[in-house]
């Protein structure tokens, strides 16, 4: 009877670490950007050329003015 209990606490450690290990394998394989290129962790900024606010680079205008300046 001991031998069954040990046999099947056995079988539910394997269990418990493959899915554990299914599991970290899913997250590491989360889709990246269509094109294929690696994200970026981080906005690069950029400063307003009149008030000399940071903001993400791609809300400055083509000059380098920000959404208030710019206008």
């Amino acid at each position: 009877k001991i031998r069954m209990v040990l046999k099947l606490l056995l079988l539910a450690g394997f269990l418990w670490l493959g899915y554990r290990v299914l599991t970290a394998a899913r997250r590491l394989q989360k889709p990246g950007p269509s094109d294929g290129q690696p994200r970026e962790r981080f906005e690069p900024m950029g400063q307003c050329r009149r008030c000399g606010i940071h903001a993400p680079r791609a809300s400055l205008s083509v000059d380098g003015y920000c959404g208030r300046c710019s206008g």
